[in-house]
């Protein structure tokens, strides 16, 4: 069985490390002079295609103080540097070696950030559904002839009369009714729509 080198992108053939663009031109060379005996470079050339297919090449920055302990433990683990990166970074390090991963800069801050973000929005679409279903609810009591209702505020009692504040039903502005006339006939200033108020 053929050694594969991953990082050089190299297969040992005949005690030789080749490259894919190596084992091209010897098979070319052969091919050119009348040797067809290409048999091994075309198994080796096929099995570090297919090899380097399951691999992508990646290039990483990372902190010098990470490497220099990367490169403690890996002496230590009788590995080479890129044997154990490749062991760490794929999850293959035991617990008890493993030490925190270098946080970059503002990850922490970027996901509060995100989560509060979310947090807003669904508080938006939660208020936004709530009043797309009150809306609903008025055009099907209007459709049914049904009179708007005024939600009650807040009730202030004052000694020779009594003010209520109530919502527009149709644009849910404030209005202010001071008459203590019950029922009323109410018109929103804002809008102009009218209700009826019954206590």
């Amino acid at each position: 069985m053929s050694k594969i080198n991953i990082e050089d992108e190299t297969i040992n053939i005949g005690d030789v490390w080749k490259s894919n663009e190596m084992l091209k031109e010897d098979i070319k060379g052969k091919i050119e002079i009348g040797n067809f005996d290409i048999t091994d470079e075309a198994v080796a050339l096929k099995k570090l295609t297919s090899t380097m297919h399951q691999y992508t090449k990646i290039e990483l920055k990372l902190p010098n103080d990470f490497i220099a302990a990367s490169r403690e433990k890996a002496e230590g683990n009788d590995i080479s540097f890129e044997e154990y990166l490749r062991n760490r970074l794929s999850g293959g390090i035991s617990e008890g070696e493993q030490e925190e991963e270098p946080a970059e800069e503002g990850v922490e801050e970027e996901e509060e950030e995100e989560e509060a973000e979310e947090q807003e929005e669904k508080k938006e679409e939660a208020e936004e559904a709530e009043e797309e279903e009150e809306e609903e609810e008025a055009q099907e009591d209007e459709e049914k002839g049904v009179r708007p209702d005024w939600d009650n505020e807040e009730e202030e009692t004052a000694v020779p009369q009594q003010i209520v504040k109530v919502r527009c039903h149709n644009c849910k502005r404030p209005i202010t009714i001071t008459s203590s006339e019950r029922p009323i006939t109410v018109t929103c200033p804002n809008c102009s729509a009218k209700g009826r108020l019954e206590q």
